[in-house]
Parts: structure tokens; C-alpha cells; sequence
């Protein structure tokens, strides 16, 4: 590849070059080093994180908390459903304490928040009060199936237009004072349905109060407030109802799915994976274990695995998977690892390529050739940042931003993409010796901890040193 000099501004001459800016690279334990006669490339395959090691902890990738303990949590983000009951004890008096403390853990983990609102609870109520008044042919159901009548869950009337009005006031308050919140990420399209999954199975329609099964036009109303409350979040549609499956993802191709049987036969439904099929292009998956999950289902653990990868998962849910409680055996344990680690993203610049020489005030090329080996872009704003740092002083003589874009690295199954960019030199920048580091900057939360890569070296800061450059020239 050649790459020409620039032309000089200072004098007079146009093909005339005055001064050159001498740039020799050692390159930071890279597998090979290259000069030629206009440019200099560095290879960095031996230093690239290879699978078999521990897994890379990003925000918006791997397994997220829903407790505190696990083997495979390769995290920061943290997640929760929120019961309307908890928001709203009181008509019109709104109590976001429950936002507030996962969005405090959140950032205090460095990551962002999924949260799915719902209004049946696990057993007992999940509405305010006034609105069981409000819904006649609200009825109560045993869905933990236990026959136990003090563990029965109250089933609002989906249909009940006061049901609709109160559930939209409800999220367009939340989506008021959270919609550009940066701590919220993903949100759940829920609120209808067992644990607001969009399904009520066990549920014989109609019942014997007279309440009849949602209807389209219902199905379509409760999507919609959700749209409309958080306009500018990431939304992810359950897949259990197919007819509002379909109506959430034609509104936009930044809704992704959602489906909660992660390591069953039921998360791959042919029906629905026709309807979602490369939808993970341009927005999330995300995933969760079933509820009955437990120690002793190795071929379970061994299919969640197998299904990030075919289906293309950015994340997972581990409220019913990492309990303290619970006692897994070796072979299970590395399956939920592996599947973490075949979730999301994985970044990594394969090499680099800078000209030997540039005129000071000049603009210069810098090549990076980039690669992604895992299963989805990034769903969110990441900036990469080059920059020159002092080697004796460390502070930053020039910093320039790249033209890639993340959201658009789709997995490159082997290929490199190939991202040159045009930056321009300091004049005053000051002669000596420095790092050229790369960090890939949070540009949407502004306090997440740069997006890690699969390359080693990584420094306190998030950055990683690629080579040293001696800059001779300047004053």
C-alpha cells in the first residue's frame, strides 16, 4: 500500500516539503512488524483474548444479574420487574423508588438497567388497589398451581378501557422523568400477561366472570403506549402472542425479541424464529432461563449455549440461574460459562497501519482492520478514540475520533473490516516520544467504563497501548 506525502502549507513551492515529522513504531508484544517504505503495519493476533480464557465483562453483552452471585456473569447491567403496584400505590401519586435503587445499581456497577413493568404479580395483586374497583370482571388465578388460594395471583381485564387508560398514564409518567435517563437501557413491551410475558397460560377464555381473551385491537394499544412513553429507549417484544410479535417488530427495526424458555425446544419455535429471522441485525435479543431450571439439567445448560450463538443472543437474564443456593456440577457450570461467552459482541483490531512520515500540520492515515467473532453488533453508541500520550508525562498531545461505527460491525465470521481514517496533526505538538492508545468511549451514559476488547494489555483506564511513536519535528 502506498501512501503519498502530504503536501507542505509553509512554503512556497506545492510539491515542496519543508519538514518531516519522523515517526518510528515499536509495536507492544504484536506478532510482526513491518516496515516498508511508506508505511508501517502492526499485527496483533498474538495478543488477542482467545475463548478458552475468562470471559470478557462488557455492558450490553453476556449474562447480566438478577442476583448477586454466578460463575458466568460477564456483565455490568442489571435487571428487574417492577410490578405496577410498587409505582402507583396511591391513583395518580407515582412512587419510583424501585426505579431508582436499580438504576443506582446499576451505575454503580458501571453498566445500564433492563426492566420489564408488569401488572399481575407472582401471587397476590400486581394493580393498585383502586383499580381492582375499577375492573369487575378482574378475576383471581392459581398459577403457581398449588391450590392454595393464599398464593393466587389477581388477572386484570386485559379489554377494561380503565385497564388501557391507567396502564398508558402509568408509562407515559415513567417515560416522562426516564426516557432519556442514560442509567435505563433496554425495556421489556410488557405489562400484559403472566409475569407480563405476553401469554396467560392456564387461562381458559372466556372465564367465568365473563372476561374475554385480549383483543388485537387491545394487543396493538398496550405496544403502542410503550412506543410512545419511551421513544428514544431500546424496546424488545416477548414472543409468545404472535399477532402483536409481528406488529411490535413492523414499527421499527430497532424492537428486538425477547423470549424467556432460553435452553429449551420452546426458544426456537419455528413459527416465531420465521418471524424475528435477522431481526438481532439491528436490535437486541435477549434471553432467559425458564423458572425451572436447576442443577441436574446438563443438556439444558449444554443447549443455552448452542442457541446464543444460532440465535444470535446479546443478553442474559440470570434471575432463575445463579441463586446461592443452588449446586451445579462441573460440566453445567462450563456450559452457562460458554453461553455467556457466545453472547453479544467481540471486538478486537486485528492490526494497524500508520505512515512512516508526516509533515507537522499535515493530516495523516491511520488503518485499523477490525474484526467482531461474536453474534451481534453493538446495539448502543461506542466511540473509538486514538490518541497520543507523552510517554514521560502521559498526557494527551492529540486525540482523534475513528469513522467506525459499532451498531454496523456485524460479526465477521473471519473477515476483517477494513476502516481507514483521515486525522489531522497539532501544529504545536511537542517533540518526543509517545503511546498511540485506542479506547472505546461510552458516548451514550458518559460514566460506563470503555467497552472492553479481546485483546490483552488492557490499562487501568481502559485503553490499550498499541505501539510507541517517535515524533521528531514541531518545536
Amino acid at each position: 500500500m502506498r501512501i503519498p506525502l502530504l503536501k507542505s502549507k509553509v512554503l512556497k513551492r506545492k510539491f515542496v516539503i519543508a519538514f518531516f515529522l519522523i515517526i518510528s513504531v515499536s509495536c507492544v508484544n504484536a506478532q510482526e512488524y513491518k516496515s516498508g517504505n511508506k508505511i508501517k503495519i502492526i499485527n496483533f493476533e498474538q495478543v488477542e483474548i482467545p475463548m478458552s480464557d475468562p470471559a470478557i465483562v462488557n455492558s450490553g453483552t453476556g449474562w447480566h444479574l438478577g442476583y448477586e452471585w454466578g460463575p458466568a456473569s460477564n456483565s455490568y447491567d442489571v435487571a428487574a420487574r417492577i410490578i405496577w403496584r410498587d409505582l402507583e400505590p396511591v391513583r395518580d401519586r407515582y412512587d419510583f423508588t424501585k426505579i431508582e435503587e436499580l438504576l443506582k445499581k446499576a451505575r454503580s456497577r458501571g453498566g445500564r438497567a433492563l426492566v420489564r413493568f408488569r401488572a399481575v404479580a407472582t401471587s397476590g395483586i400486581g394493580v393498585p388497589d383502586y383499580m381492582i374497583a375499577l375492573m369487575p370482571k378482574g378475576f383471581w388465578k392459581d398459577w403457581l398451581f398449588n391450590k392454595k388460594p393464599e398464593t393466587f395471583a389477581y388477572v386484570p381485564d386485559w379489554n377494561d378501557p380503565d385497564f388501557l387508560e391507567r396502564a398508558k398514564a402509568l408509562l407515559n409518567a415513567i417515560g416522562k422523568r426516564y426516557n432519556h435517563d442514560p442509567r435505563l437501557g433496554i425495556i421489556d413491551i410488557g405489562m400484559y400477561g403472566r409475569w407480563g410475558e405476553w401469554h396467560c397460560s392456564g387461562i381458559k377464555y372466556p372465564t367465568p366472570e365473563g372476561t374475554l381473551e385480549i383483543t388485537e385491537e387491545n394487543i396493538r394499544a398496550i405496544i403502542d403506549m410503550h412506543t410512545e412513553a419511551f421513544p428514544d429507549k431500546r424496546l424488545v417484544m416477548m414472543t409468545d402472542n404472535i399477532y402483536g410479535l409481528k406488529y411490535a417488530l413492523q414499527k421499527s427495526d430497532k424492537i428486538g425479541w425477547r423470549r424467556d424458555s432460553y435452553g429449551t425446544d420452546w426458544f426456537q419455535d419455528p413459527e416465531r424464529m420465521e418471524i424475528v429471522h435477522n431481526r438481532w441485525q439491528t436490535a437486541p435479543v435477549v434471553a432467559e432461563p425458564i423458572g425451572e431450571f436447576a442443577p441436574g439439567a446438563t443438556g439444558f445448560c449444554n443447549k443455552m449455549a448452542r442457541q446464543s450463538k444460532e440465535f444470535h443472543v446479546a443478553t442474559i437474564h440470570g434471575i432463575n440461574t445463579f441463586k446461592k443456593d443452588l449446586k451445579y456440577n462441573d460440566e453445567e457450570i462450563k456450559a452457562v460459562i460458554v453461553a455467556g461467552k457466545n453472547s453479544g459482541f467481540r471486538f478486537a483490531i486485528n492490526s494497524i497501519s500508520i505512515p512512516q512520515r508526516i509533515s507537522p500540520e499535515g493530516s495523516f492515515l491511520l488503518t485499523a482492520n477490525w474484526k467482531n467473532e461474536g453474534v451481534t453488533p453493538a446495539y448502543e453508541k461506542w466511540q473509538v478514540v486514538y490518541q497520543f500520550r507523552n510517554q514521560k508525562s502521559g498526557k494527551v498531545a492529540w486525540e482523534g475520533i475513528s469513522s467506525i461505527n459499532l451498531e454496523k460491525l456485524l460479526p465477521t465470521a473471519g473477515d476483517l473490516k477494513n476502516i481507514t481514517d483521515t486525522f489531522l496533526l497539532p501544529p504545536g505538538i511537542e517533540k518526543g516520544s509517545y503511546d498511540l492508545v485506542v479506547t472505546v468511549k461510552d458516548k451514550e451514559t458518559n460514566y460506563r467504563k470503555p467497552l472492553a476488547l479481546a485483546l490483552k494489555g488492557r490499562q487501568e483506564d481502559g485503553s490499550y497501548n498499541l505501539c510507541s511513536v517517535e515524533i521528531n519535528g514541531g518545536r
